[in-house]
């Protein structure tokens, strides 16, 4: 989880994550206004989180620290916790919630580590981790280099931007609608 404390004007891959838990948490809770993913925490991401907070009895400031954050994703892991199974079927994996790390270890690795097998398969960049559980170091080079060809930060952690853009992918290409270069059409 994130400890860092955010506020306007601030920009960065934390940010990004606060306003893809608070966009998804506004999809299920109204009072929440819903909010672009800018990785900017402009006006808009100010009033979402002054909503937030007011809504759930937390000093209603605008800053983000770490009650707020905590907060913040036990009511977005309700929400996940709180779907039906077949809710997410033939979609991509919602983000679990939990950031995932070199030494992390569980079911959510196991599904990161598929989605890094499934990506493997069409970007040659990626070498395909062992599907275990452990979030070894061959999980971070394929986690790494899936962030390099997305754009996204380099830095080997799993929050919801890389899990998100992994899942994706993942769906689209067991799916068969993500074409390489090179790939023929089926209509060729």
């Amino acid at each position: 989880k994130h400890e860092k404390v955010l506020q306007e004007g601030d920009r960065s891959v934390a940010v990004q994550t606060l306003q893809y838990l608070l966009a998804y948490i506004a999809v299920f809770d109204n009072t929440v206004p819903p909010i672009p993913v800018t990785g900017y925490f402009g006006p808009q991401t100010r009033d979402a989180v002054l909503a937030f907070q007011s809504e759930r009895g937390l000093t209603a400031d605008g800053i983000v620290g770490a009650l707020t954050w905590d907060a913040i994703y036990d009511t977005y892991r309700g929400i996940i916790l709180s779907q039906p199974e077949q809710s997410f079927a033939n979609t991509p994996s919602p983000f679990p919630g939990n950031f995932l790390v070199r030494g992390s270890s569980g079911e959510d690795v196991r599904i990161l580590q598929e989605n890094l097998t499934t990506a493997a398969s069409v970007w040659p960049e990626i070498t395909a981790p062992s599907v275990t559980g452990y979030f070894g170091q061959a999980t971070e080079a394929a986690v790494r280099a899936f962030q390099q060809l997305e754009g996204i930060e380099p830095n080997g952690i799993v929050g919801p931007i890389t899990w998100t853009a992994l899942s994706l992918a993942a769906a689209d290409i067991a799916d068969g609608n993500l074409r390489i270069a090179g790939q023929f059409s089926p209509n060729t």
